[in-house]
């Protein structure tokens, strides 16, 4: 990353709402040079991307956004439209193909996306990601029991739904620091589980996307934590062994929130992987 970059660019961040189906995304852009999107899982909003933001705007146009139903963004939280939406914030930011990086259930998007739109899409990185068509059965100690975290959201007990999200093995930090801990704090006490209270079969049925990896033809990064779950461990081999150019990395003492957890060694995956493919041009 070049240290010599005008100080402007990194102090002034482009925000905007972008109208979608039903509602509107509300996204940035910082920095300049080939376009990164920018994908958070659940129950999380752009904010959980602050680390890479600050490194990869050096040398890259980073866009983030907040999915719909999360963060500031409105609208029905139907997975089925994610293929409109990013549509909708690559053409309001002047981008006709970019890298996607998605974390969990972004990851997901990202995948479906680079399915549907393959010539919008000139990378992937994923990050304990899920996909459409390949859903191993979790250890029951994992299981994300999304139907009493909805119980929860239809009763008002907002404060229950992130303690028990905040607690459960997937959200688990691994040694991060105070800022870290604060942000997640912050992103959470957001949360209004909007997406549980609205949710219903999506009106586009997704595309079972595992069954056709081979598809997916560009340069992918997966990238997984030591202390990833069990699933995710496995759905990454899956998409490994299953992508024609991809390649999976391990990082120590992270787990799904790698991204947080071990910032400088995700960064650096992140940039040596675009800087391999001739994606940071």
């Amino acid at each position: 990353m070049s240290p010599n970059r005008p100080q402007d660019k990194a102090e002034s961040p482009v925000e905007m709402y972008v109208p979608v189906a039903g509602g509107k995304l509300f996204c940035r852009q910082e920095g300049e040079g080939n376009p990164l999107l920018l994908l958070h899982g659940w129950p999380l909003d752009y904010r959980v991307w602050k680390p890479q933001v600050d490194r990869l705007r050096d040398h890259y146009k980073v866009i983030t956004l907040d999915r719909r139903g999360f963060g500031r963004s409105t609208g029905p939280a139907d997975m089925g439209d994610a293929v409109d939406d990013v549509d909708a914030v690559l053409d309001a930011c002047g981008v006709e193909a970019a890298v996607l990086i998605g974390m969990s259930r972004g990851g997901r998007i990202a995948l479906g996306y680079a399915h549907e739109r393959p010539g919008r899409v000139r990378g992937l990185v994923l990050l304990g990601t899920a996909v459409d068509g390949f859903d191993p059965p979790p250890d029951p100690a994992e299981d994300i029991p999304i139907g009493h975290y909805a119980a929860l959201a239809r009763a008002g007990e907002l404060e229950a739904l992130r303690e028990a999200w905040r607690t459960h093995p997937q959200m688990a930090l691994h040694g991060v620091s105070e800022d870290i801990e604060q942000l997640i704090r912050e992103v959470l006490a957001d949360y209004r589980g909007q997406d549980l209270l609205t949710a219903h079969a999506p009106v586009k049925p997704p595309p079972n996307v595992a069954a056709h990896l081979d598809r997916i033809r560009v340069p992918v990064l997966i990238v997984v934590g030591e202390f990833e779950t069990a699933a995710r461990k496995t759905i990454a081999a899956h998409l490994a062994g299953g992508l024609p150019n991809a390649v999976e990395m391990v990082i120590a003492k992270g787990g799904h929130l790698l991204n947080l957890e071990q910032p400088d060694q995700f960064n650096a995956a992140v940039d040596g992987f675009l800087r391999r493919h001739g994606l940071d041009t």
